[in-house]
């Protein structure tokens, strides 16, 4: 029984993860001079995504620049 709760509180936890990823804008990136959203799992280590003020993104990172 205590494998099954388990497994059922794991399985939930992990559609609210992916439910709130789904919500969350795309961030953006400069390819060519121009602006395109990405997909956030295409989002890679060490790469420079633009967020816009206001927004959030789930992704650890640091903000390199702040433009309001």
């Amino acid at each position: 029984m205590a494998n099954y709760a388990e497994r059922f509180t794991t399985q939930q936890a992990r559609k609210a993860v992916c439910e709130l990823t789904a919500l969350a804008p795309p961030p953006r990136e400069w390819t060519e001079g121009t602006e395109i959203a990405i997909p956030i799992g295409h989002v890679r280590a060490d790469e420079i995504v633009i967020v816009p003020p206001v927004e959030q993104i789930p992704v650890t990172g640091t903000v390199i620049a702040d433009h309001d």
